[in-house]
């Protein structure tokens, strides 16, 4: 069932309700307003038959009999009975039907409240008469033809303004429903127009302050979002594809010079060594590149559990001097007693990638290749500066240089990809950890990262 459907038919059966109840509390009211009203009336007729033939000593049963046989008030198939005290009839007038039961009337002598009687269509009550010192029963029974049309002519138009209200009511919730589903409808056809081409698109938010506005701004974000990711991708795509291509280009370039002609085995040595070596950075430029994806799809592809960072900080710089020669790390530390305390909950590779790169790279641009690393808890948090004092990051680059494939002006005659910085710092991130670097020209740079204890 569709939106406008469901909506429909909601307010049909909302609407139905309230009339339902209200037309119902309406024929109640007049129904019990008709009862009430009749009853009064024969009430009123029974005192004044009994009044007339009581009171007023020169009116007996066969006068009384005449005088209400041609009156104007005698109520449709109306049956009177006057009893005594004693129990005996003093006047029967009307239709034949059984007087009232003698306990009944007993009842009432003592002082009972009166009695209505309701049956086969006729409606009647039993009242004590009292006046002048006279004492008798009146019961009275009679059809109250009228209010009855009354009641049923109410009730027929009541049905027949529900079921005609109820169909209106089915056609405007219809029109009610499209209308307030328009804009909705054009919100869906404004997304199923934008496709992968177009997400620099937009679609319209309207008054800018309704619930569709609230959706739209939120779509409208998305696409933002997806069209920076899909420029992200398709940059990170060329980029990875350049650098991929270089040591490729150099390892066929050198094969293909060795097999022109025969060479001396030192030639072949020397072009073998020269084509491990692009190899071996064509392997670091892949790691590099699958530990940027694995740090872009968050933490649920992450394999999380406690890594002691200076074990990892240790491993990370034997492998920074086993990749070059000259290269310097120094290593500080505080004395800690507890264990926790160098303790984090992350992946360890990553991590070992993160010190490995920031090490690398305080050796890599700085002339006397040397590089400081300073450790030491901070709250809960664990505090790791890289300080070296290489040539620096112009200030004008010093954003550029978080992107992947980004380098700074004054490194571009120097080995590298690009990827180092950005991958620390999104791994960093991916650790709920903080990262901030700041950098002079001349006079070197300082990389600090914060990762949470556990």
């Amino acid at each position: 069932m569709t939106i406008r459907d469901r909506l429909t038919w909601q307010f049909v059966l909302l609407v139905s309700l309230i009339l339902g109840v209200a037309f119902g509390v309406i024929y109640s009211s007049s129904s019990t307003y008709r009862y009430d009203d009749f009853h009064e009336r024969l009430k009123a007729r029974a005192t004044n038959i009994a009044n007339l033939l009581l009171q007023v000593e020169e009116v007996d049963e066969a006068l009384l009999e005449k005088i209400e046989t041609s009156s104007p008030l005698r109520l449709t198939r109306e049956c009177v009975w006057v009893i005594d005290v004693d129990g005996t009839v003093v006047y029967h007038g009307g239709e034949d039907r059984p007087r009232p039961p003698r306990d009944a009337q007993v009842r009432l002598l003592n002082g009972g409240p009166e009695r209505n009687r309701d049956e086969g269509g006729l409606e009647g009550m039993e009242l004590l008469y009292s006046g002048s010192g006279q004492r008798a029963v009146v019961s009275i029974s009679a059809m109250d033809v009228y209010g009855q049309r009354k009641m049923g002519n109410l009730g027929r138009v009541l049905i027949a303004t529900f079921i005609a209200g109820v169909l209106l009511i089915f056609f405007i919730g219809r029109v009610y429903a499209a209308r307030s589903l328009a804009p909705l409808r054009r919100l869906s056809e404004e997304i199923a127009s934008i496709g992968v081409d177009h997400l620099d698109e937009r679609v319209d938010e309207g008054n800018g302050r309704d619930e569709l506005a609230v959706v739209a701004r939120a779509f409208n974000e998305l696409l933002e979002r997806l069209d920076d990711a899909f420029k992200g991708q398709r940059g990170f795509i060329a980029n990875a594809s350049h650098e991929l291509r270089t040591p490729l280009t150099a390892v066929s370039g050198q094969l293909e010079v060795l097999l022109l002609r025969d060479r001396q085995v030192s030639e072949y040595r020397t072009a073998i060594t020269s084509v491990l070596e692009d190899l071996r950075n064509l392997r670091r430029l892949v790691d590099s590149l699958l530990e940027l994806a694995q740090s872009e799809g968050g933490r649920s592809a992450v394999s999380f559990r406690p890594v002691r960072m200076d074990e990892l900080i240790w491993q990370a710089r034997s492998e920074v001097l086993r990749a070059g020669a000259g290269r310097q790390v120094e290593v500080g530390m505080e004395s800690v007693d507890e264990e926790a305390q160098w303790t984090v909950q992350g992946d360890e590779r990553l991590l070992r990638s993160v010190l490995f790169n920031l090490m690398e790279n305080g050796c890599k641009y700085s002339p006397d290749q040397r590089v400081r690393v300073e450790m030491h808890t901070a709250g809960e948090r664990l505090r790791i500066a890289f300080v070296d004092q290489g040539i620096g990051i112009p200030e004008e680059d010093q954003q550029n240089v978080l992107e992947p494939f980004r380098r700074a002006q004054n490194v571009m005659g120097k080995a590298g990809h690009g990827i180092g910085l950005s991958l620390a710092r999104r791994i960093v991130l991916l650790h709920h950890g903080a990262f901030r670097f700041r950098s002079e020209v001349g006079k070197g740079t300082t990389v600090t990262i914060w990762l949470p204890q556990g």
